[in-house]
Protein backbone atom coordinates (compact mmCIF):
# COMPACT_ATOMS: atom_id res chain seq x y z
CA UNK A 1 0.00 0.00 0.00
CA UNK A 2 1.41 3.27 -0.85
CA UNK A 3 1.79 6.36 1.67
CA UNK A 4 -0.90 8.41 0.32
CA UNK A 5 -3.11 5.30 0.29
CA UNK A 6 -2.13 4.37 3.80
CA UNK A 7 -3.46 7.97 4.70
CA UNK A 8 -6.29 8.29 3.49
CA UNK A 9 -6.94 4.74 4.79
CA UNK A 10 -6.40 6.31 8.48
CA UNK A 11 -8.48 9.16 7.48
CA UNK A 12 -11.43 7.77 6.49
CA UNK A 13 -11.32 5.31 9.50
CA UNK A 14 -11.02 8.84 11.75
CA UNK A 15 -13.93 10.40 10.11
CA UNK A 16 -16.37 6.79 10.26
CA UNK A 17 -15.60 6.92 14.28
CA UNK A 18 -16.44 10.32 14.76
CA UNK A 19 -19.54 9.81 12.70
CA UNK A 20 -20.71 7.29 15.33
CA UNK A 21 -20.39 4.71 12.83
CA UNK A 22 -18.25 2.00 14.69
CA UNK A 23 -17.20 2.41 18.49
CA UNK A 24 -13.79 3.85 18.69
CA UNK A 25 -13.36 4.27 22.40
CA UNK A 26 -14.44 0.74 22.63
CA UNK A 27 -11.64 -0.26 20.31
CA UNK A 28 -9.38 1.95 21.92
CA UNK A 29 -10.04 0.34 25.65
CA UNK A 30 -9.08 -2.55 23.93
CA UNK A 31 -6.11 -1.68 22.77
CA UNK A 32 -4.64 1.04 25.24
CA UNK A 33 -3.02 -1.28 28.08
CA UNK A 34 -1.99 -3.74 25.28
CA UNK A 35 -0.13 -1.10 23.58
CA UNK A 36 1.76 -0.22 26.59
CA UNK A 37 2.86 -3.08 27.56
CA UNK A 38 3.74 -3.92 23.99
CA UNK A 39 6.11 -1.27 24.10
CA UNK A 40 6.99 -1.27 27.50
CA UNK A 41 6.42 2.72 27.75
CA UNK A 42 3.47 4.70 29.48
CA UNK A 43 3.34 8.62 29.55
CA UNK A 44 2.13 10.00 32.18
CA UNK A 45 1.19 13.42 33.00
CA UNK A 46 2.01 14.63 36.38
CA UNK A 47 2.37 18.49 38.13
CA UNK A 48 5.29 19.80 38.36
CA UNK A 49 4.33 23.20 39.99
CA UNK A 50 2.48 21.96 43.11
CA UNK A 51 4.70 20.37 45.99
CA UNK A 52 4.65 18.29 47.35
CA UNK A 53 2.29 16.10 44.70
CA UNK A 54 5.09 17.35 41.80
CA UNK A 55 7.54 19.74 41.47
CA UNK A 56 11.23 20.01 39.89
CA UNK A 57 14.46 19.18 42.17
CA UNK A 58 17.38 21.16 41.87
CA UNK A 59 18.36 18.28 39.34
CA UNK A 60 15.39 19.61 37.32
CA UNK A 61 14.12 15.91 37.37
CA UNK A 62 10.54 16.04 38.79
CA UNK A 63 9.71 14.53 41.91
CA UNK A 64 6.86 14.71 44.36
CA UNK A 65 3.44 12.53 45.39
CA UNK A 66 2.06 12.03 42.13
CA UNK A 67 5.14 11.58 40.55
CA UNK A 68 5.69 8.79 42.62
CA UNK A 69 2.66 7.25 42.22
CA UNK A 70 3.16 7.08 38.82
CA UNK A 71 6.48 5.45 38.50
CA UNK A 72 4.70 2.96 40.90
CA UNK A 73 1.59 2.81 38.12
CA UNK A 74 4.47 2.20 35.35
CA UNK A 75 6.43 -0.24 37.43
CA UNK A 76 3.45 -2.60 37.70
CA UNK A 77 2.59 -2.72 34.56
CA UNK A 78 6.09 -3.54 33.54
CA UNK A 79 6.78 -0.65 31.26
CA UNK A 80 8.78 2.55 31.31
CA UNK A 81 7.57 5.94 32.22
CA UNK A 82 7.12 9.07 30.37
CA UNK A 83 6.85 12.08 32.48
CA UNK A 84 4.58 14.72 30.90
CA UNK A 85 4.84 17.85 32.58
CA UNK A 86 1.31 19.53 32.68
CA UNK A 87 -0.67 22.49 33.97
CA UNK A 88 -4.36 22.53 35.26
CA UNK A 89 -5.35 24.36 32.75
CA UNK A 90 -3.98 21.31 30.17
CA UNK A 91 -3.96 18.40 31.60
CA UNK A 92 -7.57 16.72 30.70
CA UNK A 93 -6.96 17.80 27.13
CA UNK A 94 -3.44 15.97 27.07
CA UNK A 95 -5.08 12.89 27.88
CA UNK A 96 -8.22 13.54 25.51
CA UNK A 97 -5.31 14.21 22.51
CA UNK A 98 -3.71 11.03 23.49
CA UNK A 99 -0.64 12.84 24.62
CA UNK A 100 -0.96 11.18 27.55
CA UNK A 101 -1.98 7.77 28.65
CA UNK A 102 -2.72 8.36 32.48
CA UNK A 103 -3.20 11.78 34.36
CA UNK A 104 -2.13 11.71 37.88
CA UNK A 105 -1.71 15.26 38.90
CA UNK A 106 -3.93 15.83 42.10
CA UNK A 107 -7.30 15.47 40.15
CA UNK A 108 -10.85 15.74 41.93
CA UNK A 109 -13.66 14.51 40.07
CA UNK A 110 -16.74 16.10 39.44
CA UNK A 111 -20.04 15.71 37.16
CA UNK A 112 -18.92 17.82 34.23
CA UNK A 113 -15.08 16.13 33.95
CA UNK A 114 -16.92 12.45 34.00
CA UNK A 115 -18.73 13.94 30.88
CA UNK A 116 -15.36 13.85 29.23
CA UNK A 117 -13.15 11.10 30.97
CA UNK A 118 -13.17 8.25 33.20
CA UNK A 119 -11.43 7.97 36.82
CA UNK A 120 -10.10 5.20 38.70
CA UNK A 121 -10.56 4.75 42.17
CA UNK A 122 -9.64 7.15 44.87
CA UNK A 123 -5.20 6.86 45.51
CA UNK A 124 -5.02 9.59 47.80
CA UNK A 125 -6.95 11.60 50.20
CA UNK A 126 -7.20 15.39 49.57
CA UNK A 127 -8.68 16.95 51.89
CA UNK A 128 -8.53 21.53 52.88
CA UNK A 129 -8.19 22.02 56.59
CA UNK A 130 -7.26 23.94 59.33
CA UNK A 131 -3.88 22.98 61.56
CA UNK A 132 -3.08 24.78 64.62
CA UNK A 133 -0.79 24.07 67.43
CA UNK A 134 -2.17 21.46 69.80
CA UNK A 135 -1.76 24.25 72.48
CA UNK A 136 -4.83 26.34 70.76
CA UNK A 137 -8.07 25.31 71.27
CA UNK A 138 -9.81 25.28 67.96
CA UNK A 139 -13.12 23.06 67.80
CA UNK A 140 -15.14 24.99 65.36
CA UNK A 141 -15.06 27.52 63.00
CA UNK A 142 -16.14 30.17 65.93
CA UNK A 143 -13.21 29.29 67.76
CA UNK A 144 -11.16 31.09 64.98
CA UNK A 145 -12.52 34.24 66.07
CA UNK A 146 -9.98 36.65 67.40
CA UNK A 147 -7.00 34.23 65.79
CA UNK A 148 -4.25 34.95 62.67
CA UNK A 149 -5.10 32.53 60.03
CA UNK A 150 -3.16 32.30 57.23
CA UNK A 151 -3.99 30.99 53.61
CA UNK A 152 -3.29 30.97 49.88
CA UNK A 153 -5.38 33.38 48.14
CA UNK A 154 -7.82 31.90 45.80
CA UNK A 155 -7.30 28.35 46.61
CA UNK A 156 -10.02 26.36 47.32
CA UNK A 157 -9.23 26.29 50.95
CA UNK A 158 -8.98 29.97 50.42
CA UNK A 159 -12.75 29.72 49.22
CA UNK A 160 -14.06 27.16 52.05
CA UNK A 161 -12.49 29.36 55.04
CA UNK A 162 -14.28 32.94 53.75
CA UNK A 163 -17.81 30.65 53.74
CA UNK A 164 -17.01 29.54 57.71
CA UNK A 165 -14.68 32.10 59.48
CA UNK A 166 -16.63 34.70 61.71
CA UNK A 167 -15.95 38.38 61.23
CA UNK A 168 -13.67 38.55 63.50
CA UNK A 169 -10.83 36.33 62.50
CA UNK A 170 -7.74 37.99 60.73
CA UNK A 171 -7.93 35.71 57.36
CA UNK A 172 -4.03 36.82 55.94
CA UNK A 173 -4.12 35.83 52.57
CA UNK A 174 -0.68 35.06 50.89
CA UNK A 175 0.22 34.80 47.02
CA UNK A 176 1.14 31.16 47.02
CA UNK A 177 1.56 27.42 49.40
CA UNK A 178 5.48 28.83 49.96
CA UNK A 179 4.40 31.64 51.88
CA UNK A 180 1.57 30.51 53.33
CA UNK A 181 3.83 27.49 55.58
CA UNK A 182 6.50 29.96 55.64
CA UNK A 183 4.04 32.26 57.73
CA UNK A 184 2.98 29.86 59.98
CA UNK A 185 6.52 28.20 60.80
CA UNK A 186 7.84 31.71 61.59
CA UNK A 187 4.84 32.66 63.73
CA UNK A 188 3.55 35.32 62.07
CA UNK A 189 0.12 33.72 62.06
CA UNK A 190 -1.63 31.41 64.31
CA UNK A 191 -3.52 29.09 62.26
CA UNK A 192 -2.81 27.99 58.95
CA UNK A 193 -5.79 26.50 56.39
CA UNK A 194 -4.39 24.41 53.71
CA UNK A 195 -4.16 21.09 51.85
CA UNK A 196 -3.15 17.83 53.90
CA UNK A 197 -0.57 16.84 52.16
CA UNK A 198 1.17 19.97 52.24
CA UNK A 199 0.34 20.47 55.89
CA UNK A 200 1.87 16.89 56.28
CA UNK A 201 4.53 17.93 54.78
CA UNK A 202 5.46 21.06 57.05
CA UNK A 203 4.55 19.18 60.27
CA UNK A 204 7.43 16.38 59.18
CA UNK A 205 9.74 19.19 58.62
CA UNK A 206 8.88 21.29 61.70
CA UNK A 207 7.78 18.71 64.48
CA UNK A 208 8.71 21.14 67.21
CA UNK A 209 5.67 22.94 66.08
CA UNK A 210 3.32 20.37 67.33
CA UNK A 211 0.89 21.31 64.94
CA UNK A 212 -2.08 18.56 64.80
CA UNK A 213 -4.95 19.08 62.66
CA UNK A 214 -8.56 20.65 63.76
CA UNK A 215 -11.60 21.47 61.29
CA UNK A 216 -12.25 19.93 57.89
CA UNK A 217 -12.82 22.64 55.40
CA UNK A 218 -13.49 20.15 52.49
CA UNK A 219 -12.86 16.56 51.26
CA UNK A 220 -12.05 15.90 47.74
CA UNK A 221 -9.60 12.80 46.98
CA UNK A 222 -7.42 12.48 44.31
CA UNK A 223 -8.23 10.17 41.58
CA UNK A 224 -6.67 9.25 37.81
CA UNK A 225 -7.66 10.28 35.41
CA UNK A 226 -8.18 7.97 31.85
CA UNK A 227 -9.48 8.40 28.10
CA UNK A 228 -13.59 7.75 27.82
CA UNK A 229 -14.16 4.79 27.44
CA UNK A 230 -10.86 2.81 28.45
CA UNK A 231 -11.88 0.04 30.59
CA UNK A 232 -9.31 -1.86 30.56
CA UNK A 233 -6.45 0.32 31.37
CA UNK A 234 -8.85 2.00 33.98
CA UNK A 235 -9.11 -1.03 35.46
CA UNK A 236 -6.00 -2.34 35.52
CA UNK A 237 -4.89 0.64 37.28
CA UNK A 238 -7.90 -0.22 39.88
CA UNK A 239 -5.82 -3.38 40.71
CA UNK A 240 -2.96 -1.47 41.21
CA UNK A 241 -4.16 1.01 43.76
CA UNK A 242 -6.08 -1.89 45.60
CA UNK A 243 -2.95 -3.75 45.70
CA UNK A 244 -0.95 -0.61 47.18
CA UNK A 245 -3.85 -0.18 49.27
CA UNK A 246 -4.02 -3.51 51.12
CA UNK A 247 -0.29 -3.95 51.47
CA UNK A 248 -0.61 -1.44 54.54
CA UNK A 249 2.99 0.10 54.11
CA UNK A 250 3.97 2.79 55.33
CA UNK A 251 7.30 4.39 55.42
CA UNK A 252 8.36 6.96 57.99
CA UNK A 253 12.14 7.81 58.60
CA UNK A 254 13.08 9.60 61.70
CA UNK A 255 16.22 11.82 61.97
CA UNK A 256 16.22 12.53 65.83
CA UNK A 257 18.09 15.61 65.79
CA UNK A 258 15.32 17.42 63.88
CA UNK A 259 12.83 16.35 67.45
CA UNK A 260 15.41 18.15 69.87
CA UNK A 261 14.10 21.07 71.07
CA UNK A 262 17.29 22.75 70.98
CA UNK A 263 18.03 22.09 67.98
CA UNK A 264 14.89 22.73 66.93
CA UNK A 265 14.76 25.72 68.16
CA UNK A 266 17.68 26.64 65.89
CA UNK A 267 15.73 25.96 62.52
CA UNK A 268 12.72 27.77 63.77
CA UNK A 269 14.83 30.90 64.36
CA UNK A 270 16.51 31.03 60.59
CA UNK A 271 12.76 30.16 59.20
CA UNK A 272 11.50 32.87 61.00
CA UNK A 273 14.27 35.18 59.50
CA UNK A 274 16.06 35.89 62.92
CA UNK A 275 19.57 35.39 61.13
CA UNK A 276 18.56 36.29 57.49
CA UNK A 277 19.14 33.87 54.74
CA UNK A 278 21.67 31.27 55.70
CA UNK A 279 25.63 31.08 54.09
CA UNK A 280 27.83 28.68 56.72
CA UNK A 281 27.25 25.86 59.13
CA UNK A 282 29.28 24.09 61.14
CA UNK A 283 28.90 21.23 63.30
CA UNK A 284 31.88 19.65 65.03
CA UNK A 285 31.12 16.30 67.64
CA UNK A 286 33.89 15.43 69.79
CA UNK A 287 33.22 11.91 71.44
CA UNK A 288 34.86 9.05 72.99
CA UNK A 289 34.78 5.94 70.67
CA UNK A 290 31.90 3.85 70.01
CA UNK A 291 30.87 1.01 71.53
CA UNK A 292 31.49 -2.18 69.99
CA UNK A 293 27.97 -3.64 69.82
CA UNK A 294 27.13 -7.12 70.50
CA UNK A 295 29.78 -9.59 69.07
CA UNK A 296 31.25 -6.52 67.97
CA UNK A 297 29.51 -5.81 65.48
CA UNK A 298 29.89 -1.74 65.22
CA UNK A 299 33.63 -2.54 64.11
CA UNK A 300 32.87 -5.04 61.82
CA UNK A 301 32.73 -3.16 58.28
CA UNK A 302 30.87 -6.15 56.50
CA UNK A 303 27.93 -5.43 59.32
CA UNK A 304 28.13 -1.91 59.96
CA UNK A 305 29.38 -1.24 56.35
CA UNK A 306 30.27 2.60 57.42
CA UNK A 307 30.29 5.05 60.37
CA UNK A 308 28.76 8.13 58.29
CA UNK A 309 26.07 6.27 58.18
CA UNK A 310 26.04 5.62 61.31
CA UNK A 311 26.06 8.79 62.94
CA UNK A 312 27.22 11.89 60.42
CA UNK A 313 23.72 10.85 58.39
CA UNK A 314 22.41 12.61 61.17
CA UNK A 315 24.69 15.90 60.76
CA UNK A 316 24.24 15.98 57.20
CA UNK A 317 20.24 15.57 58.03
CA UNK A 318 19.88 18.71 59.99
CA UNK A 319 22.56 20.85 57.88
CA UNK A 320 20.23 20.25 54.81
CA UNK A 321 17.09 20.84 56.94
CA UNK A 322 18.74 24.41 58.08
CA UNK A 323 19.94 25.76 54.86
CA UNK A 324 16.26 23.93 52.93
CA UNK A 325 15.62 27.25 51.62
CA UNK A 326 18.84 27.02 49.56
CA UNK A 327 18.00 24.05 47.83
CA UNK A 328 20.06 20.57 47.92
CA UNK A 329 23.41 20.51 48.04
CA UNK A 330 25.50 20.86 44.89
CA UNK A 331 29.03 18.79 46.07
CA UNK A 332 30.87 17.07 48.82
CA UNK A 333 33.93 16.90 49.72
CA UNK A 334 35.28 14.59 52.66
CA UNK A 335 38.63 14.30 54.51
CA UNK A 336 39.33 11.39 57.04
CA UNK A 337 41.82 8.97 59.24
CA UNK A 338 41.26 5.43 59.37
CA UNK A 339 42.82 5.04 63.07
CA UNK A 340 43.86 1.85 62.23
CA UNK A 341 40.37 0.86 61.17
CA UNK A 342 38.98 -0.95 58.00
CA UNK A 343 37.74 1.10 54.94
CA UNK A 344 34.68 2.98 56.16
CA UNK A 345 35.46 2.84 59.76
CA UNK A 346 36.61 6.63 59.73
CA UNK A 347 38.00 7.77 63.15
CA UNK A 348 38.39 11.26 62.47
CA UNK A 349 35.90 12.52 59.79
CA UNK A 350 35.57 15.77 57.68
CA UNK A 351 33.17 17.45 55.25
CA UNK A 352 32.36 20.45 52.96
CA UNK A 353 29.03 20.19 51.87
CA UNK A 354 28.51 23.13 49.10
CA UNK A 355 25.30 24.71 48.24
CA UNK A 356 24.44 27.44 45.29
CA UNK A 357 25.43 30.55 45.68
CA UNK A 358 28.56 30.15 47.79
CA UNK A 359 27.13 29.27 51.20
CA UNK A 360 28.35 26.23 52.90
CA UNK A 361 28.64 23.81 56.06
CA UNK A 362 31.32 21.95 57.17
CA UNK A 363 30.79 18.76 59.41
CA UNK A 364 33.33 17.11 61.34
CA UNK A 365 33.58 14.05 63.98
CA UNK A 366 36.09 12.34 65.97
CA UNK A 367 36.22 9.25 67.46
CA UNK A 368 39.52 9.66 69.14
CA UNK A 369 37.99 12.26 72.10
CA UNK A 370 36.21 11.77 75.64
CA UNK A 371 33.08 12.38 76.94
CA UNK A 372 30.47 13.63 74.34
CA UNK A 373 30.41 17.08 73.15
CA UNK A 374 28.95 19.18 70.00
CA UNK A 375 29.08 22.41 68.63
CA UNK A 376 27.30 24.13 65.90
CA UNK A 377 27.73 27.56 64.45
CA UNK A 378 24.94 29.03 61.69
CA UNK A 379 25.69 32.45 60.38
CA UNK A 380 22.99 33.89 57.74
CA UNK A 381 23.34 37.42 56.15
CA UNK A 382 21.44 38.97 59.33
CA UNK A 383 22.53 37.31 62.25
CA UNK A 384 24.02 34.29 63.83
CA UNK A 385 23.55 31.37 66.15
CA UNK A 386 25.91 29.51 68.24
CA UNK A 387 24.87 26.40 70.50
CA UNK A 388 26.87 23.42 72.01
CA UNK A 389 25.60 19.88 74.28
CA UNK A 390 27.90 18.51 76.50
CA UNK A 391 27.79 14.92 78.67
CA UNK A 392 29.83 12.61 80.25
CA UNK A 393 28.12 10.19 77.97
CA UNK A 394 25.81 10.77 74.69
CA UNK A 395 23.03 9.42 76.70
CA UNK A 396 23.94 11.63 80.11
CA UNK A 397 20.63 12.79 81.77
CA UNK A 398 21.57 15.97 83.09
CA UNK A 399 23.63 17.45 80.12
CA UNK A 400 24.60 21.13 79.75
CA UNK A 401 23.61 23.36 76.94
CA UNK A 402 23.30 26.50 75.59
CA UNK A 403 21.78 28.32 72.42
CA UNK A 404 22.87 32.02 71.71
CA UNK A 405 21.31 34.62 68.99
CA UNK A 406 22.79 37.14 67.42
CA UNK A 407 20.06 39.53 65.65
CA UNK A 408 22.52 42.33 63.62
CA UNK A 409 21.97 45.85 65.98
CA UNK A 410 20.19 43.85 68.18
CA UNK A 411 23.06 42.44 70.62
CA UNK A 412 23.19 38.45 71.84
CA UNK A 413 20.34 36.74 73.72
CA UNK A 414 20.37 33.58 75.64
CA UNK A 415 17.54 31.24 73.85
CA UNK A 416 15.40 29.31 76.44
CA UNK A 417 15.69 26.00 74.24
CA UNK A 418 14.08 23.02 77.01
CA UNK A 419 15.50 19.93 77.74
CA UNK A 420 18.05 18.24 75.56
CA UNK A 421 20.08 14.98 74.66
CA UNK A 422 19.79 11.61 72.68
CA UNK A 423 17.20 10.24 75.39
CA UNK A 424 15.22 13.08 75.28
CA UNK A 425 15.25 12.66 71.48
CA UNK A 426 14.49 9.17 71.01
CA UNK A 427 11.41 9.61 73.87
CA UNK A 428 10.19 12.65 71.43
CA UNK A 429 10.75 10.19 68.13
CA UNK A 430 9.10 6.95 69.33
CA UNK A 431 6.33 9.22 70.81
CA UNK A 432 5.69 11.24 67.18
CA UNK A 433 6.26 7.77 65.27
CA UNK A 434 3.42 6.13 66.94
CA UNK A 435 0.98 8.88 66.24
CA UNK A 436 2.57 9.34 62.73
CA UNK A 437 1.39 5.61 62.36
CA UNK A 438 -2.02 6.02 63.86
CA UNK A 439 -2.77 9.57 61.18
CA UNK A 440 -1.02 7.47 57.83
CA UNK A 441 1.47 10.26 57.92
CA UNK A 442 5.45 9.88 57.70
CA UNK A 443 7.71 11.87 59.78
CA UNK A 444 10.17 12.23 57.16
CA UNK A 445 9.54 10.90 53.84
CA UNK A 446 11.60 8.69 51.94
CA UNK A 447 12.42 10.85 49.07
CA UNK A 448 14.09 13.79 51.48
CA UNK A 449 15.49 10.71 53.82
CA UNK A 450 16.74 9.47 50.21
CA UNK A 451 19.30 12.43 49.42
CA UNK A 452 20.53 11.94 52.53
CA UNK A 453 21.98 8.77 51.83
CA UNK A 454 22.86 9.85 48.51
CA UNK A 455 24.99 12.44 50.42
CA UNK A 456 26.93 10.06 52.33
CA UNK A 457 27.76 7.84 50.18
CA UNK A 458 29.25 10.59 47.61
CA UNK A 459 31.25 11.55 51.19
CA UNK A 460 32.17 7.91 50.98
CA UNK A 461 33.35 8.02 47.54
CA UNK A 462 35.25 11.13 48.10
CA UNK A 463 37.38 9.92 50.84
CA UNK A 464 38.02 6.62 48.72
CA UNK A 465 38.84 9.05 45.58
CA UNK A 466 40.46 12.06 47.24
CA UNK A 467 38.63 14.15 45.06
CA UNK A 468 35.29 16.66 46.09
CA UNK A 469 31.92 14.74 44.23
CA UNK A 470 28.75 16.34 42.95
CA UNK A 471 25.51 15.82 43.87
CA UNK A 472 23.25 14.10 41.88
CA UNK A 473 19.80 13.30 43.41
Amino acid sequence: MSLQRRRFHALTLALVAAAGLFPATGALAESALDAIVAKKSIAIAIPTDFPPYGFVGTDMAPQGLDVDMARLIAAKLGAAVELVPVTSANRIPYLQTHKADLVISTLGKNPEREKVIDFSAAYSPFFQAVFAPKALAIKSPADLAGKTVGVTRGAIEDLELTKIAPATADVKRFEDNNATVSAFVSGQVQVIATGASVAGNMMARNPQLGTEFKLLLKDSPNFIGVAKGDDKLRLKVNEVIAAARASGRLLSIGHELRLSTQFGRVKALIDAGEIGAPTYASFSLFRFPFRPGSAGWRYDAARVGSWILEEPVHFFDFVMWYFESLGDPVSVQALGSPGGRAAGLTESFTALLRFAGGAHAVITQTLGGFEYHQLLHVVGTEGSIRSWWSGTLDRTLTPAFELRHERRGRGVATVPAGPSGELVELGEQGRQVVAAFAERRPLLGGEEARKRIVVCLAAEESLRDGREVALRF
